[in-house]
């Protein structure tokens, strides 16, 4: 309780004129709360109050009740204030998918609010992040950020615009004032108490403000190495004794090694052979996909060969459905169940054996009496 009276109020206070145009100021929001529990999952019906927009509003009311009636409160009704907050920050981490981009503005602007506000509550950390990333997914980029690839595809896909309004959430008349206040509060408060940032946060910051950000630490988002790994690897797990034996004798590649066949056994077992065989598979497509040249299916039925270097960034016909089609085509799936086939073949099957004759382990030796051996024959499967 003493996380939520302290340090939070003159900072989100701040807050009240941008909340209170949007989010109104309604008298019975802990009346709301104590009557509408959080529902597992979104409703499947519309318009009710756990819909995503009217959910960010109030939560974005409920950490502004935080800054303004703490110091009023009992410890048990700030108890129920501050988990108010915490489970509508676990709807709103959870739940994100909606094609209003100011919705999703609102949910990442509450999530990061939240994150701020409770960081006793070990999850603030990834409220933090998880806000952090969609908000800057949507605002308007940057000069660093429209020299990435993506970007650029956007600018030429969409003729110098930048799309139709994506990203212009900041000069929304109603919404872009929270925004830019959120931005520019988020970025004071991480400086002066050293709260991780996206690295990009700054930017922002000095295109809201005028001004550059003032030190604050960046959020590592590297991925972890070898060292990380095994620091989180179970070597106690039955199944790993030939893992750890490996490691404690300090062979690191053996006990990769032991640890990849480990996890394959489990894969083996979890992909049943009858399924693999019997999925139908385009080979003809899978060889074709080993080459770089892809069927795009989106609303368009397109075979184009790329050539030896893959830019996953390419928009073909002024189309943007052209580069969803190849960053979302099932080419991995269609290759692996190709190769699947293939191990089968080789004697990846419930009968260990070999069905080319001359190749693999338990491999059959058809003959004729009249050719001879067949060497390089494939056997039909049972």
């Amino acid at each position: 309780m003493k996380d939520a009276r302290a340090g939070v109020g003159q900072r989100l206070r701040q807050l009240a004129p941008q909340v209170g145009a949007l989010a109104g100021s309604e008298p019975d929001l802990p009346a709301f709360v104590k009557g509408h529990p959080t529902p597992y999952l979104p409703p499947a019906e519309k318009g009710t109050p756990w819909d995503l927009r009217p959910t960010a509003l109030r939560g974005l009311r409920l950490v502004l009740a935080l800054a303004q009636e703490a110091d009023k409160l009992s410890d048990a009704d700030l108890g129920a204030l501050v988990e108010a907050v915490y489970e509508h920050a676990e709807y709103l981490y959870c739940f994100n998918v909606i094609a209003d981009l100011l919705t999703r503005a609102l949910s990442a602007s509450f999530l990061i609010l939240a994150g701020f506000s409770l960081r006793a509550f070990a999850v603030a950390e990834q409220w933090r992040l998880i806000g952090m990333g969609r908000l800057l997914s949507i605002l308007e980029p940057t000069s660093s950020r429209l020299e990435e690839a993506g970007f650029k595809a956007a600018v030429k896909m969409y003729r110098g615009q930048l799309g139709r309004g994506e990203f212009r959430v900041l000069g929304d008349p109603l919404h872009g004032p929270l925004l830019k206040k959120v931005v520019a509060l988020v970025g004071e408060w991480a400086s002066e108490e050293k709260i991780g940032l996206m690295p990009e946060w700054g930017e922002y910051y000095q295109q809201v403000t005028g001004k550059p950000l003032p030190p604050a630490p960046a959020i590592n988002l590297r991925l972890g190495g070898d060292d990380d790994f095994w620091q989180a690897l179970n070597l106690d797990h039955p199944g790993l004794e030939t893992v750890k034996a490996a490691f404690q004798k300090g062979d690191t590649a053996g006990a990769k090694e032991a640890y990849l066949a480990y996890v394959g056994r489990l894969a083996a077992l979890a992909d049943r052979f009858l399924e693999a065989r019997e999925t139908q598979v385009d080979l003809a497509e899978a060889d074709e996909l080993a080459q770089n040249i892809f069927v795009l299916r989106a609303h368009m039925h397109v075979r184009h060969e790329y050539g030896p270097n893959m830019d996953w960034t390419t928009i073909l016909f002024d189309d943007i459905e052209s580069n969803v089609s190849i960053n979302f085509h099932p080419h991995m799936t269609l290759l692996a169940l190709a190769y699947r086939q293939l191990e089968w073949i080789m004697g990846a099957n419930p009968f260990s054996a070999s069905l080319m004759t001359g190749e693999g382990l338990r491999t059959p030796y058809p003959h004729s009496r009249f050719v001879g051996p067949i060497p390089g024959g494939i056997l039909k499967p049972p």
